[in-house]
């Protein structure tokens, strides 16, 4: 019989602590959207789809509006009638989606050595710390139109690149799916569409000039994300909205600004606790990716060029929104861009381990770490857990579950049954403002204007002439 071990035994306790943590993150994400409402937006999709057959719908967004063709389809389906609790489940559903997208880029771009459980517990991580690290949560996860416009997209992208970084030589039914899976999230929003170009045009000349085995099957990424950019380029929408823009079209303004907010958000990206934390959790896997990258010799100037790279992404997926519309980019899209750098975040770490170990007095401290990984191990799995628990987000998720959100979906039941009273009768209708609204789960709610878009999206779904707040 093995002596008993402090060290294995606090580092398996830390582990649980956060498992625990991550878990009980998750659970509170999705229980909160059990008090959502649709807002904005979601009875503007609600009323096209109302307006003709599904495809005369589908084509009548893309002539006067957008070439988000695989949005538009999501937000027609889920957003056309559909009862309070169909609404409701779409945040738990991109949660999961995201843990699932996670797990499977991990277990292409990670370790060989990650068990499954790992592997789960760096999913989960991942998911949490993008939860918690996104600009704008109710846009991003419990405004149903914020979610099915961008959500889809990072999920479609974590499986697509899944599949082409796979160490397995690619099978007969991957090319197809890359394929969909290049179009599907390229035609979920302009931003990542122009984000996925870049990325697959520059993959895929590195993979063949690498040779690699894959390097056909970014081919085939490439020709999916091609098609999406054709759809787009031939959209009538994108020109009639970025018409109502007074300040769209301006190549040099939107260049630097969209500079300019990138290291804005990059700073304030920086300063999460749990982001630092999880990075010295994953500090083995790290040195061990480290340890893959110098056997592939590269030279600073090829990491240079990498950080450099998704430095310029975390640009350029803010560029689009400038360009198109001329306004600073919306909560959503700040959330496109931390995804981005969150994705890009660990791969740069591995890349300046791999250089740090080079130096002799680092080796050594990573030698002296790896024999005290359990005591370090349990500190940073503690700190990834109080990283989360001291998170702004956190503070606002659990006010909304105790005490913001039931008092914000009473007050919408109450509004819900003074709407339905005088439904398509074409009345004036006053209701009720929101009082102490919720921060998680409240976006665009009505004004006292009743000529606001977001007072005649809910009048036109409800058939009134008016609606506003008032006493």
């Amino acid at each position: 019989m093995k002596p008993f071990s402090p060290l294995p035994a606090a580092a398996r306790a830390s582990g649980a602590v956060l498992w625990l943590c991550v878990a009980l993150l998750m659970a509170g994400a999705m229980w909160v959207g059990c008090y959502g409402h649709p807002l904005a937006d979601d009875f503007t999709y609600a009323s096209a789809a109302r307006l003709g057959d599904f495809l005369a719908v589908q084509a009548n967004i893309y002539n006067s509006w957008s070439a988000r063709v695989s949005s538009n389809v999501l937000c027609c389906l889920f957003l056309a009638e559909t009862p309070l609790w169909g609404y409701r489940v779409i945040a738990p559903v991109m949660l999961m989606g995201l843990v699932l997208g996670f797990y499977a880029f991990v277990s292409a771009a990670g370790p060989r050595a990650l068990t499954p459980a790992r592997r789960w517990t760096a999913a989960l991580v991942l998911a949490a710390l993008f939860y918690l690290g996104a600009p704008s949560t109710r846009e991003g996860f419990y405004w149903a139109s914020g979610a099915l416009n961008y959500l889809p997209a990072m999920i479609g992208a974590l499986l697509g690149a899944a599949m082409l970084l796979g160490r397995a030589p690619p099978r007969a039914w991957h090319w197809p799916a890359v394929f969909l899976c290049a179009t599907f999230t390229g035609l979920c929003n302009e931003s990542a569409l122009f984000v996925e170009s870049l990325v697959l045009m520059v993959g895929a000349t590195w993979a063949f000039l690498r040779r690699s085995p894959a390097r056909w099957l970014w081919l085939a990424a490439l020709a999916g994300c091609g098609a999406a950019v054709i759809v787009e380029l031939l959209c009538p929408g994108i020109r009639h909205r970025s018409e109502i823009y007074a300040n769209s079209r301006q190549f040099l303004w939107s260049f630097r600004e969209s500079w300019a907010w990138m290291f804005r958000l990059f700073l304030r990206a920086l300063g999460s606790v749990g982001l630092w934390g999880a990075t010295l959790l994953f500090l083995p896997w790290l040195v061990r990716a480290g340890g893959r990258l110098r056997r592939w010799r590269l030279s600073p100037l090829w990491a240079a060029l990498f950080v450099a790279a998704w430095i310029a992404l975390m640009a350029a997926v803010l560029f689009p929104i400038h360009y198109v519309s001329g306004v600073n980019p919306p909560g959503r899209i700040q959330n496109l861009f931390y995804f981005i750098f969150l994705l890009g975040w660990f791969p740069t770490a591995a890349v300046a381990v791999s250089w740090l170990l080079r130096l002799k007095p680092m080796r050594v401290a990573a030698g002296a770490f790896a024999r005290r990984s359990f005591i370090a191990i349990s500190v940073f799995a503690l700190v990834v857990a109080a990283g989360m628990f001291a998170n702004g987000t956190f503070k606002r998720l659990a006010e909304d579950i105790m005490r913001r959100g039931p008092s914000f979906d009473a007050q919408m039941r109450l509004r819900l049954e003074m709407i339905t009273s005088v439904r398509g009768s074409h009345a004036d209708l006053i209701v009720p403002a929101l009082k102490d609204p919720p921060d998680i789960i409240g976006f665009h709610d009505l004004t006292a204007n009743a000529q606001d878009w977001h007072n005649r999206s809910m009048a036109d779904y409800y058939g009134l002439r008016s609606i506003r707040t008032g006493p």
